[in-house]
């Protein structure tokens, strides 16, 4: 029987054709298979147009800036200044900003920085308290004023 097996075997073997040098046969199907469906793509000489789209532009509904009432303080928590200007609100502070000299402003500014801490603890603001805090002179306090005022109803 082992006869029979090695002359099935040669006879196998004789069935194929010799390769060329150089060229490898695959055996397995997928292989052949992806040879055969793949495109050939050449690239062309002539260059395409390239075409600017134009920039969308979204409507966007902008948010309205809700303005908040302005807070006054009560009889007891009235902030009196070293000129006696006796001041009630953000408005008031501002409006008295005109008028103080700048050695008055100096007093409430390095004895305990009392501006920031009566508005912070007494109107409830903040974000414009700790801008008082940076502001050195009595044109700074303006502008932290002017810009914090726009947010309140007035």
């Amino acid at each position: 029987m082992k006869k029979k097996t090695e002359k099935i075997k040669k006879t196998k073997s004789a069935k194929k054709a010799p390769l060329k040098k150089g060229i490898v046969k695959s055996t397995r199907k997928s292989d052949a298979s992806k040879k055969s469906t793949k495109k050939s793509t050449k690239k062309t000489s002539a260059p395409r147009k390239t075409v600017k789209k134009k920039p969308v532009h979204k409507k966007v509904a902008r948010k309205r800036k809700v303005k908040i009432p302005l807070v006054y303080a009560e009889d007891w928590q009235v902030f009196h200044a070293v000129n006696g200007a006796a001041l009630r609100s953000l408005e008031d502070f501002y409006k008295e900003l005109e008028t103080m000299r700048e050695d008055e402003y100096l007093y409430h500014k390095n004895t305990g920085d009392h501006f920031a801490t009566w508005v912070r603890e007494v109107l409830g603001d903040d974000a414009c308290a700790r801008d008082l805090l940076s502001a050195t002179s009595i044109k700074k306090a303006r502008t932290v004023l002017k810009k914090h005022l726009s947010r309140y109803k007035l």
